[in-house]
């Protein structure tokens, strides 16, 4: 993982545009992503997800596609209209041939979902747990039909969601193998399995439910060349009272955009190629005690990948105190060891809707114990925002914000671009977690107005 410090100090303007930025649209998809978000947005999916799933069992059941449907009304009115009306016997050989076509397409079809199907039965498997990201063998396999002519086989994943299917043939069978995107605890597996035409006339589908309870737990990056949250602070000087805990431009680190060019050490850039930047000594000695919380939202899965290396690495401290947004109807809960810090982050994905919710009450709670408080948050603005915002300003500097993210896109436009000469793949961020250049400089700097200290980092790199 690389990280990148940012500390600024806001204008004055930015005091009285500090609220307008929290209102300001950055673009287009950021305005459907908060009408979504809304929860009128959240109505709509649900009905359109409803009657997607209706619709698509109700045309599972039925052996033609819209092509193949097509095609035999195009077979029976040359047969009946032209045919046999107008006595066209080349029209009549064309319509029987059509319709013989689209039969024995379906004929197939049926056959072969008989052949797959019949010997299928679910399983109950032990548990499991699974790091997201990695292709994971699930032993789940079907025969590659090659022994039936025009006919292919293909399958997906209904529940969960967020799963990469990558089918391997080998041994006249199909074995699965599989990508988790996301984090979560899940208890069963509802497969999709398609068999179809190759020339897309005929389809039959039909779900397999097996019980496979897994834990999905966030995927690591790279591990960090130093301490996560220790390099926040250094040094145990005492600043004056009335300046910035700031000392002598003695430490330096890695340029990153918005640094000042005076800063740049190019003496260090001329022996090898890498731009160092001073950096002063921070007058903060680390605090022995922590607080820790994840706020979910849209795209939070490279914050809770954080959060995760953080508790596993023992960067929050000697003394810490974890908690994440609950799950809806679950109660807050506070981790002070690692495998129930786990378990609240897995179980965190749930909480989306209400993100950043459980921040007050968590430092309300914990307020006589003190220590800092460091806030693992998703890179991109959401729900959670708003209610982050408040706690921060309620306590200015006292609050250091992580976002976590997978990349970051220059430009959306250029984005678009990628995608369309098929640079990108559909499958190029499964998590959803790179944001927009815009977004995040967005959101750092209203916190930063608010009084937190922002801190970025990329999980791939």
């Amino acid at each position: 993982m690389a990280v990148t410090v940012t500390v600024a100090v806001p204008p004055p303007s930015m005091a009285i545009l500090g609220p307008l930025h929290q209102a300001i649209v950055v673009s287009p998809r950021s305005a459907l992503r908060r009408l979504a978000a809304s929860k009128a947005g959240r109505l709509v999916a649900r009905v359109a997800r409803a009657v997607r799933q209706a619709g698509r069992a109700t045309l599972d059941k039925f052996p033609f596609t819209a092509l193949g449907s097509l095609l035999l009304l195009f077979g029976f009115l040359a047969v009946r209209e032209l045919g046999q009306k107008r006595q066209d016997v080349v029209v009549y050989v064309v319509g029987l041939g059509v319709l013989a076509v689209a039969g024995v397409a379906a004929l197939l079809v049926v056959v072969a979902a008989l052949a797959v199907g019949v010997p299928l039965r679910a399983r109950t498997l032990p548990h499991a747990r699974i790091e997201a990201g990695r292709l994971v063998e699930t032993g789940f396999s079907l025969p590659s039909l090659g022994w039936l002519p025009l006919v292919q086989v293909d399958w997906g994943w209904i529940e969960p969601t967020a799963v990469r299917v990558e089918p391997r043939l080998g041994g006249g069978r199909l074995s699965e193998v599989v990508t988790f995107g996301e984090r979560g605890q899940h208890d069963r597996t509802v497969r999709r399995i398609v068999v179809e035409d190759v020339l897309g006339l005929a389809r039959v589908a039909f779900h397999l439910t097996e019980s496979t309870p897994r834990t999905i737990v966030p995927a690591l990056g790279r591990p960090l060349a130093a301490p996560l949250l220790e390099a926040f602070a250094a040094g145990d000087a005492i600043s004056h009272p009335a300046g910035p805990p700031d000392g002598d431009l003695i430490d330096m680190r890695r340029y990153a955009l918005g640094d000042p060019m005076k800063r740049i050490l190019w003496k260090v850039y001329a022996r090898n190629r890498t731009l160092m930047v001073r950096l002063p000594e921070r007058a903060i000695s680390p605090t022995h005690r922590t607080l820790a919380y994840l706020a979910v939202g849209e795209g939070d899965e490279a914050a809770a990948a954080v959060a995760r290396m953080a508790v596993e690495s023992n960067a929050l401290g000697p003394e810490w105190r974890f908690s994440a947004d609950p799950a809806p109807g679950a109660a807050p809960e506070d981790a002070t060891d690692p495998a129930r810090a786990l378990a609240l982050i897995v179980s965190s994905r749930a909480g989306r809707e209400r993100g950043g919710a459980g921040l007050g009450p968590f430092l309300e709670r914990n307020e006589a114990w003190g220590g800092r408080c460091v806030l693992f948050a998703p890179g991109r603005p959401g729900p959670w925002t708003d209610a982050v915002l408040g706690e921060v300003k309620r306590r200015p500097g006292r609050v250091e914000v992580v976002l976590g993210v997978d990349g970051v896109l220059g430009a959306e436009r250029a984005a678009r671009w990628r995608r369309l000469f098929l640079l990108d793949s559909p499958d190029a961020d499964p998590a959803g977690a790179r944001v927009a250049q815009a977004e995040l400089e967005a959101l750092g700097r209203a916190l930063t107005v608010a009084g937190a200290t922002v801190t970025v980092v990329d999980r791939p790199t």
